[in-house]
């Protein structure tokens, strides 16, 4: 990356308008791939980074509250055998900057609602799958 972008990084940083590691993350991936001495498009760049895109709870909720619906003949089938990480995965694709742990809290509030509590069997069941996918 060319050192001159340095201060637009800081600048960004100071008014907020990067205020997560993932945002910060996108903006040097981006100013790496401008051909050195070209002119940043600053419109282009704040897309990339998501400024102005504040990702409210209920934004969160809803997003889950949708996939739990959209999932919901898969979620009734294999309950607790679903693979989790690819369903908040999901979620923070569709709502590109939310902050991550308010999604994982929320989503495993509502996932374990939905489902009710996990038994003996399903969480051995669970573990034992993990053991075999490791080998």
């Amino acid at each position: 990356m060319d050192k001159s972008y340095l201060p637009i990084i800081v600048d960004y940083i100071l008014t907020e308008k990067i205020a997560a590691i993932p945002r910060l993350d996108l903006a040097v991936a981006y100013l790496k791939k401008l051909p050195k001495g070209d002119t940043l498009n600053n419109v282009e760049f704040d897309d990339v980074i998501g400024v102005g895109i504040n990702i409210t709870t209920k934004d969160v909720e809803d997003a889950i509250d949708q996939l739990l619906k959209d999932k919901k003949e898969e979620l009734d089938t294999l309950r607790y055998g679903v693979n989790q990480v690819d369903y908040r995965n999901e979620v923070i694709k569709k709502l590109r900057f939310p902050n991550l742990k308010e999604v994982f809290d929320i989503f495993k509030t509502k996932f374990e609602a939905y489902l009710g509590p996990e038994s003996k069997e399903e969480k051995e069941e669970r573990l034992n799958k993990g053991k075999k996918d490791a080998k």
